[in-house]
């Protein structure tokens, strides 16, 4: 069985999940480790509850930078600690849509996106606009070219609240990735 586990760069390896329970393993990034502490504050700007961590393994800091206090890290991921202890994780920070004040998570469009059939990749994000201070859209990889704009509106507004449904649709090629394979959210370019 495959287990995840939970951590960054900054603060090295968080929390692991060896629960034997295949949903529960899915769902969750597991427990904090031994002398790693976390807790999870509620950013009222925001409206989201966010990750702190303090650990023996937090990195000093990034090279040419002031160090890191000795004190909780933020790690920018939105996150939910469950009863039985365990951490889940519901997105990043950045990537919060602010639209008119109303918080949209980018990530719960995009699964709602990919629950259509006809849909091979998606990447949700905010744009700046004018009057709202962002709208959202949707970068869609389509598995064939039947699928339409008024078709895919009409779908998510069946699914999701109207404010969190795509204002802009773009059908590209291939969406930007990292060296990884990972979708680039930082990278407006996109190759159509």
């Amino acid at each position: 069985m495959i287990h995840q586990e939970f951590g960054s760069s900054e603060t090295g390896t968080i929390a692991l999940n060896l629960h034997e329970d295949p949903d529960l393993n899915i769902e969750s990034v597991g427990t904090p480790l031994a002398n790693v502490r976390v807790q999870v504050i509620k950013d009222r700007s925001q409206g989201t509850e966010t990750i702190q961590v303090k650990s023996e393994g937090l990195s000093i800091g990034y090279l040419g930078e002031k160090p890191f206090l000795r004190d909780w890290y933020t790690t920018g991921d939105i996150a939910e600690i469950g009863e039985n202890g365990y951490i889940y994780i519901k997105g990043r920070i950045n990537r919060i849509i602010n639209i008119g004040g109303m918080k949209v998570n980018p990530l719960e469009v995009e699964k709602c996106l990919l629950s259509h059939p006809s849909i091979k990749e998606v990447m949700v994000k905010g744009v700046p606009h004018s009057d709202f201070g962002e709208v959202i859209e949707a970068l869609v990889v389509r598995k064939n070219t039947y699928l339409n704009e008024e078709e895919l509106i009409k779908f998510c507004r069946s699914r999701i609240a109207l404010f969190k449904v795509p204002q802009i649709i773009r059908f590209v090629n291939t969406l930007p990735k990292t060296g990884l394979g990972k979708t680039k959210y930082n990278n407006s370019e996109v190759i159509s």
